[in-house]
């Protein structure tokens, strides 16, 4: 339990750059020992961050999960130097960026982000950086966003370790949490804080974080690490998902 509560409390580090309002949290500090991944037990956890207050970010600004849901914008159409970069992005990609349903995110004097959903619901991103009056490519293309933690504390994805698939009656199941940070090929054992349930009408978000690993880490492909989740109720209905980035994802059948 107070793994999953510390792991609630991360969330209100948003980036800075984008203004929020307070994030309800049970208080105090991130406890240093709060952490699972030893495969002893299982948290179960009062949500007090609601879906809505998450924030995902693919570069500089945050944003919400109502993205996926909200109408698209055309802030690609904007008759200012910006939106002429993001135009000539657009241009320049040969088809493989969306032509219009661009929203701007994000921006200041160094940096601003344009999102649009692609035709198979993912988000593609725009971002740009002021160098010498100049708005430029920083990066574009497919925006796998992740869950905004506070600092120091990594981002993971997890999906189903249990027998079976999910059901109705299903509470108590294990996950296969992987770290999305480099860790030399070690896996998150006795560094992994959560899980933290979130229910909804709908679906049931689970999701983790992780603290790194010291020092400078080689990238390659990192083992999972089981972890044992119980939801405090029965899925019912719903749809169980990974949390931890959006769009949120398919434990059973997830997306390379």
């Amino acid at each position: 339990m107070a793994a999953a509560f510390a792991l609630l409390l991360i969330f209100g580090a948003c980036s800075p750059r984008t203004p929020t309002g307070p994030i309800p949290t049970s208080g105090g500090p991130i406890p240093s020992g709060a952490t699972s991944g030893t495969g002893t037990a299982g948290a179960t956890a009062t949500p007090s961050v609601p879906v809505a207050d998450l924030r995902f970010k693919c570069s500089t600004f945050t944003f919400g999960a109502d993205i996926l849901a909200a109408p698209p914008r055309q802030d690609q159409d904007a008759l200012n130097p910006i939106a002429a970069a993001v135009r000539g992005e657009i241009a320049g990609s040969g088809g493989s960026l969306p032509a219009r349903g661009w929203r701007l995110i994000g921006s200041d004097a160094t940096h601003a982000d344009f999102i649009a959903l692609d035709a198979a619901g993912g988000l593609q991103v725009i971002a740009l950086m002021n160098v010498n009056a100049a708005w430029t490519l920083d990066l574009e293309g497919s925006c796998y966003a992740t869950l905004v933690v506070a600092e120091g504390v990594g981002p993971a994805a997890w999906i189903w370790g249990s027998p079976g698939a999910p059901g109705p009656t299903t509470q108590i199941f294990d996950a296969l949490v992987t770290e999305r940070a480099c860790a030399s090929g070690r896996n998150a054992t006795g560094r992994i804080i959560g899980p933290v349930v979130v229910p909804t009408a709908d679906m049931v978000l689970v999701f983790f974080g992780v603290h790194p690993r010291p020092g400078v880490q080689d990238c390659q492909g990192n083992p999972s690490t089981r972890v044992p989740v119980d939801l405090g109720q029965p899925l019912g209905s719903r749809k169980l998902l990974d949390g931890g980035h959006l769009p949120f994802g398919d434990p059973v059948n997830p997306k390379p």
